[in-house]
């Protein structure tokens, strides 16, 4: 299987004096051309700083496109069969010039992540958003971060969030985390797995008034059996945490579904779920129907 490796920090901001509605790249290109498909440029730095806000910019062939910091909306291609690496000025490890996360959404808008392989960072993936926002992740790997894989975390307003077909694996803290401050936050997890991590999956509300809803559809949390948890939620006093679980696997946690905090927590399985093998917590609070 053919992966497009994409190594970035990404930061949505307002652009000043671009002009491309689509930029493209190329080993062959040189950053002194305009990055128009005739005259691509070398760089990923160079097609983004000369391309409009929301543009796009398109992999030509296999290559290492160099490390970027992007501020504003912006889709970088690449066709099956095209390796687009991003990788350090010196050295051999592929890494973001130390940044301490992998893809970091910092704002308002939407930013879409599609078949990435995202490793060795201090994060991989956060959304630490101020604003209302929405954040798509598919098809994509997320492992060995020293802390958190994937983290959602919504301030103001209400945060959308959806994971689909996407591998959570060894991350040292949390595999996937929801948790918010002050606003709410919705995350639907559909065919992933996390493996391996400290927490497989967490969700916290920590302030009165917020909530959160994640659903996990089709989905699994498997740990080694020494102090991982398969499924953890929790909500701060006058907060609500609920969790719905659907045809999904939790097993070999030290601990499978565990609550905590003086708010309101649910963790509710449809009747269609593997809960087992874990050292406790093998059920849910409650369960749901379809409907």
């Amino acid at each position: 299987m053919t992966k497009r490796i994409f190594f970035f920090l990404v930061m949505i901001a307002a652009t000043l004096n671009a002009q491309n509605t689509r930029s493209w790249v190329a080993s062959s290109g040189l950053d002194t051309n305009d990055c128009t498909r005739p005259n691509p440029c070398r760089t990923f730095d160079r097609a983004i700083s000369v391309s409009n806000d929301g543009a796009e910019v398109v992999v030509m062939d296999s290559a290492g496109y160099g490390p970027t910091t992007i501020f504003k909306a912006i889709q970088i291609i690449a066709p099956r069969g095209v390796h687009a690496a991003i990788a350090p000025t010196t050295g051999t490890a592929i890494q973001s010039q130390g940044a301490a996360t992998g893809i970091a959404f910092l704002t308002s808008g939407s930013l879409y992540v599609e078949s990435c392989t995202i490793s060795r960072f201090t994060n991989g993936i956060t959304a630490t958003v101020p604003e209302p926002g929405t954040l798509i992740v598919r098809d994509s790997e997320v492992s060995d971060n020293a802390l958190d894989g994937i983290r959602f975390q919504s301030s103001i307003g209400t945060v959308t969030a959806s994971i689909e077909d996407t591998l959570i694996v060894k991350n040292g803290n949390f595999g996937l985390v929801a948790q918010t401050s002050f606003g709410n936050l919705r995350v639907m997890a559909r065919n992933v797995t996390a493996v391996n991590n400290g927490y497989q999956y967490l969700a916290s509300t920590d302030s009165s008034g917020t909530t959160i809803e994640l659903t996990l559809e089709s989905s699994s949390g498997i740990g080694s059996g020494t102090t991982e948890y398969g499924l953890r939620a929790g909500a701060a006093s006058g907060a609500m945490t609920t969790v719905r679980v659907s045809n999904s696997t939790i097993t070999a946690n030290a601990f499978g579904v565990t609550t905590f905090g003086a708010g309101t927590t649910n963790i509710l399985g449809r009747g269609n779920n593997t809960v087992e093998g874990n050292g406790t917590g093998n059920v849910f609070t409650g369960t749901y129907s379809g409907k």
